[in-house]
């Protein structure tokens, strides 16, 4: 019968325990990439659907999130304002706003709507100047 060295089982026990983090840590990277999961996360500029299939426009710190949205004709569009002031998404640029949709959500609050036709719609809020982003349509 032969017996291991003291240096010997060290060296095992440090190879599995090099086994056992490299492992962990691949297993953590599947994860984060959204592998193996029903719904993989969405790509950048995507917002994520809802359970009614809605898609989620944000205003966080006067900002748009995403600022470049996604979404299919007619689908929901619902907007969540996070700040603690009233915003408007307002389709058009700054002086020339086109009537598409015009939807005052107040501080804290939450609105919707939806877009009939495909098309790229630039947007902004009327009462800040520096908000602004564009809704992608899709068929």
């Amino acid at each position: 019968m032969q017996t291991s060295s003291p240096r010997t089982s060290q060296r095992r026990l440090f190879m599995a325990l090099a086994l056992s983090i490299a492992l962990t840590f691949a297993g953590a990277f599947v994860i984060d990439q959204g592998l193996g999961t029903e719904n993989p996360s969405s790509q950048a500029g995507d917002a994520a659907p809802t359970a009614a299939g809605a898609v989620e426009l944000r205003i966080v710190d006067f900002a748009y999130e995403p600022a470049m949205l996604q979404a299919k004709v007619g689908q929901e569009i619902t907007i969540i304002n996070e700040d603690n002031a009233k915003h408007t998404v307002t389709s058009g640029m700054r002086g020339n706003t086109d009537g598409t949709f015009d939807v005052v959500v107040e501080a804290g609050g939450t609105a919707t709507f939806t877009i009939d036709a495909a098309g790229s719609y630039p947007y902004i809020c009327t009462i800040h100047p520096g908000m602004k982003g564009t809704i992608e349509v899709t068929p």
